[in-house]
């Protein structure tokens, strides 16, 4: 599907059509329930200041990403989306595990330039800057 820019301003025409040449998502092979995953992030959220930390630096990438996206940078997309991933699996230990870890290594073998998988962590779909 193309990005509708008659919808429209030129910077949003800009924005979707990078995002849609440079963003994948690639499923996992994974469904299951967020719950046992988002409940021990937020009590470890509770307990733990370094996971208090890492979640304060996966917020403040927001404005690095949006300034990656509006220069159209997909390398800095991507490495962007890997701090990010890197970071997620620090607030839980249910984020991750060997079969998402072998896919996201196949996906930059296949030269993508990072991702995270989206949602909880643990399943779903992983989104990929390519």
């Amino acid at each position: 599907m193309r990005w509708d820019c008659n919808a429209g301003s030129a910077l949003w025409c800009r924005v979707g059509r990078f995002l849609e040449n440079h963003l994948s998502l690639v499923f996992t092979g994974i469904t299951r329930r967020a719950n046992s995953t988002l409940e021990e992030q937020n009590k470890n959220i509770r307990s733990d200041q370094a996971v208090v930390e890492r979640q304060h630096e996966i917020v403040a990438m927001v404005d690095a990403m949006q300034e990656a996206v509006l220069m159209r940078d997909p390398k800095e997309c991507g490495r962007l989306l890997h701090h990010n991933w890197e970071l997620k699996q620090q607030l839980s230990s249910k984020i991750g595990e060997d079969s998402i870890d072998a896919l996201y290594q196949k996906l930059l073998s296949m030269g993508a330039y990072g991702g995270k998988v989206l949602g909880a962590g643990n399943g779903g779909h992983h989104s990929v800057s390519r």
